[in-house]
């Protein structure tokens, strides 16, 4: 599903180009485009682009893509499109700058309508050349990538992983470094459910090395985080170790507990030497560190 809307959406511009119509896909944002190399040159089979688009108050977004099919039905491996923005202004409250590129990695066809039809395994690679994010006094930048695949058997239930080297976010000039990551998760629209877990490779687990807490930290699921809708999870477990401890005696560690949708219980091992503190407190207040009153918890 997020994959269709990421994808798809390019693929909806070309048909609209060739038919002459002057507005972008809602899935891309209403705004009048300009083509920088002529309709007339648009080709599938071969490199397509570039596309310049205006943004609706100002900058622009250059799009290129090459699809191997003609009749734009099916997406194939190999496929590519690339964005770059140049301090675009939707009219949404963010300026956006630097590129995106995805690269299809699996065969899949797809409808008129820019649906995937179920069942389907389709399979991605996304990197990210500087895109800096700007809302309000607040910035970010993203670099590297990741690859993502998604797939479904009845469109109804969907498994997800995401999985990569290294992506490094720039906050406010703070720089987080997340490296050899695989996060999976599954989501069902039947009963408004979704699992969210955080994989270890072999003997390499995902791994956060941030700037800002001047330390590494590791991540890594004990058993699924299981919740609904926009809720906090409800119910799995993480243990998460960090750094070494200043008396050198061993890495931090700590496991998160799901209690319910309000609250979230930490087991801390501050120093590595075995020695636990427990406490409770909301998902709220989590990244606070923060202990809060849980109610109806024994």
């Amino acid at each position: 599903m997020q994959v269709a809307s990421a994808v798809l959406g390019p693929i909806a511009l070309i048909r609209q180009i060739g038919s002459g119509e002057d507005l972008l896909p809602d899935s891309l944002g209403a705004a009048e485009f300009s083509v920088a190399n002529g309709a007339g040159a648009l080709q599938a089979g071969n490199e397509i682009g570039p596309i310049t688009v205006d943004c609706l108050v100002d900058g622009t977004v250059t799009l290129s893509v090459s699809i191997a099919d003609e009749n734009l039905e099916y997406l194939r491996a190999g496929d590519y499109f690339s964005l770059t923005f140049s301090d675009c202004d939707n009219d949404i409250g963010i300026l956006v700058d630097g590129g995106v590129d995805i690269e299809v990695l699996s065969d899949i066809a797809f409808s008129p309508d820019f649906e995937f039809e179920p069942p389907y395994r389709f399979e991605v690679e996304v990197d990210f050349s500087g895109l800096s994010i700007t809302e309000l006094e607040s910035s970010y930048t993203i670099t590297g990538g990741f690859t993502l695949t998604e797939s479904t058997e009845d469109g109804v239930v969907f498994a997800t992983d995401i999985k990569g080297d290294t992506l490094s976010i720039l906050l406010d000039g703070l720089r987080e470094d997340l490296r050899n990551f695989l996060i999976v998760g599954t989501l069902d629209l039947g009963v408004d459910a979704f699992t969210v877990e955080v994989r270890c490779q072999g003997e390499v687990c995902t791994r956060l090395d941030s700037y800002s807490l001047g330390g590494w930290v590791e991540f890594e699921s004990i058993s699924p985080f299981v919740g609904s809708g926009d809720d906090s999870p409800l119910d799995g477990e993480m243990e998460v170790t960090g750094g070494v401890a200043s008396n050198g005696t061993g890495p931090s560690q700590l496991l998160i507990r799901a209690l319910d949708y309000t609250c979230v219980e930490l087991v801390v091992d501050e120093l590595g030497d075995g020695n636990e503190e427990d406490w409770r407190t909301t998902w709220e207040s989590l990244p606070t560190g923060v202990a809060e009153d849980c109610d109806g918890l024994d």
